[in-house]
């Protein structure tokens, strides 16, 4: 981009001090880099930066004692660590690190950014690890185009949003989107999934993804992924956790407290970003004319609401919830933080919209929004 967009992860990450470590982690070209930059930008100070992927890099971050680490981290105020994902034993790495660098009488600030949550990453959890700090940084949200540009600006691009999604090389210019998202999917998310992951049939891998994709809006088990797929279904559960830590789809379980006969197994997948779904299908027709745009709305609307809470850090846990005698077509969901609960719906017309969903009629206290794409605009943050 141009000019720089703000991002609302930014205050989350200057607020973390020395000792700590910050880890920003997400889908590759969702911006992390360019956020880092321009952190340390306004931090001003001397930095070193280290490449996963340079050996040479790889390297300097084993260390044989403490008084190697003690070296490493006296170079510069600011370490930054780049594609920490792609180090051996990163978690260990980072232990060493902040553990040393809290008996510093000048700690240093230290950056990693990653493309996986260090929860794939190999190594034994220590009591240090209190000190790495893991940041989520997603595809840009609504709240954030219409801060940077307006509250018009997202109104007139909702469709765009909803089929090429908001990564920011897709939001600069939706005009080449279409281009840009077949490439990201077919020659790095591919890529990075069987290197990062470890995947081994990798012709299940895309006949699970192809399947997720074609299946948003609707619930689904394991056992039908394992059916539908051809993967046993050790593998799908496997392979849905790998992609929920790797970002690339979220998972949203049914909620059960109070209700009979609750299908509990069963959950619904989103893609964490539209466009990567509508290339992995080779889709990107109009939102207007496209048969899946309830879909569609839903995924958005629910991946709006992860990046809403994620970017809060409230500690709100997302739930779907449908009694099995509620309209299969028609999904609510409810946010639970304690004994705080509200919920939502998502609804293509004003007219669905009026009715009142059916699902929560079993929690009758419970407050309850109605998302269209009509009015969705009118709670942006502006």
């Amino acid at each position: 981009m141009s000019n720089f967009l703000e991002r609302d992860l930014e205050p989350a990450i200057t607020a973390v001090a020395p000792p700590a470590a910050v880890v920003l982690v997400g889908l590759r070209a969702c911006g992390k880099e360019s956020l880092l930059r321009h952190i340390l930008k306004k931090l001003d100070q001397p930095c070193v930066f280290y490449a996963c992927t340079s050996p040479a890099d790889l390297d300097r971050l084993w260390f044989e004692n403490r008084e190697a680490v003690e070296a490493f981290l006296r170079q510069a105020p600011i370490i930054v660590i780049e594609d920490g994902h792609l180090a051996p034993d990163i978690r260990l790495t980072l232990s060493h690190l902040v553990n040393v660098n809290e008996t510093l009488e000048k700690p240093a600030r230290i950056f990693v950014t990653a493309s996986t949550s260090l929860a794939l990453a190999k190594g034994v959890r220590t009591p240090a690890e209190e000190l790495i700090v893991e940041q989520q940084l997603w595809p840009f949200s609504t709240t954030e185009l219409a801060r940077n540009y307006s509250k018009d600006f997202v109104k007139e691009n909702l469709s765009n949003l909803l089929v090429y999604g908001s990564m920011p090389a897709v939001v600069e210019d939706f005009e080449k989107a279409a281009d840009f998202l077949v490439d990201y999917v077919d020659c790095r998310m591919f890529r990075d999934l069987y290197n990062l992951l470890v995947i081994r049939n990798r012709k299940g891998l895309k006949s699970l993804l192809d399947l997720l994709a074609r299946r948003i809006g609707t619930e689904v088990d394991d056992g039908e992924l394992s059916r539908e797929s051809g993967l046993c279904l050790e593998t799908v559960r496997r392979y849905l956790q790998l992609l929920e830590l790797a970002y690339v789809i979220k998972i949203v379980p049914t909620y059960s407290q109070g209700l009979r006969r609750q299908p509990i197994e069963r959950k619904k997948i989103y893609f964490t970003d539209l466009g990567i779904r509508n290339a992995l299908i080779r889709d990107f027709t109009p939102f207007a004319e496209r048969a899946d745009a309830a879909a569609l709305w839903e995924n958005f609307v629910v991946m709006e609401r992860v990046k809403l809470h994620d970017t809060l850090r409230d500690a709100k846990k997302l739930f779907l919830i449908r009694p099995q005698w509620s309209d299969p077509r028609e999904s609510d969901f409810i946010e639970l933080e304690g004994d705080d609960a509200v919920a939502f719906a998502c609804r293509l017309t004003r007219e669905q919209a009026e009715k009142h969903p059916k699902a929560l009629t079993a929690y009758p206290e419970i407050p309850i929004r109605v998302f269209t794409p009509e009015t969705y605009t009118d709670d942006v943050e502006g």
